[in-house]
């Protein structure tokens, strides 16, 4: 997905106001990396970055218009999940600030299914042998999980838990 931005940026530089590329993609759990180097890239070309960086003089008279630009092109360039993290924030500093702290967090969200499951299997593992062997799921079990995966997927869930590839060997048992 390649996001565009139509912004008074581009007018006030004298540039055609056809679509200019931010970035790639748009701002995800996983691409903040790459995300935050075409961001600066962009910010520097439109002589933003010291909005965004904090080393802009906040009494200048053009500060307030620019900071709403920097701010604009960073919304519009974040994903749902990303966006509404920011999606009041007034200030383009704080936003970029705000976005490299939620990066820095752990990607994965923990489920109390992870918990149970890793539970459950430190009990599976510490048990006898011959005891594993009856602790599989059952095949009318497996179907209804199957089936809650597909209405999940349905629905569109936005974490996408549904999706999960389980690549446990024990899977099988």
């Amino acid at each position: 997905m390649i996001v565009y931005y139509i912004g008074i940026c581009s007018r006030m530089v004298g540039e055609t106001s056809e679509p200019k590329t931010i970035v790639d993609a748009v701002l995800k759990r996983k691409n903040y990396d790459t995300w935050k180097v075409q961001m600066e890239r962009h910010l520097k070309e439109r002589r933003l970055w010291d909005i965004v960086n904090g080393t802009a003089d906040s009494t200048d008279e053009t500060w307030s218009q620019k900071n709403e630009q920097a701010l604009k092109a960073i919304k519009n360039s974040c994903g749902p999940q990303k966006l509404s993290s920011i999606k009041k924030e007034t200030s383009a500093k704080k936003a970029w600030d705000d976005l490299a702290s939620l990066s820095h967090q752990k990607d994965q969200q923990v489920y109390a299914s992870d918990i149970a499951h890793r539970r459950w299997w430190k009990v599976h593992d510490a048990m006898d042998e011959s005891l594993q062997k009856f602790c599989g799921l059952l095949p009318r079990r497996k179907i209804e999980l199957e089936w809650d995966r597909k209405k999940a997927g349905e629905k569109g869930l936005q974490d996408h838990h549904w999706r999960l590839n389980v690549t446990d060997p024990r899977r099988d048992m």
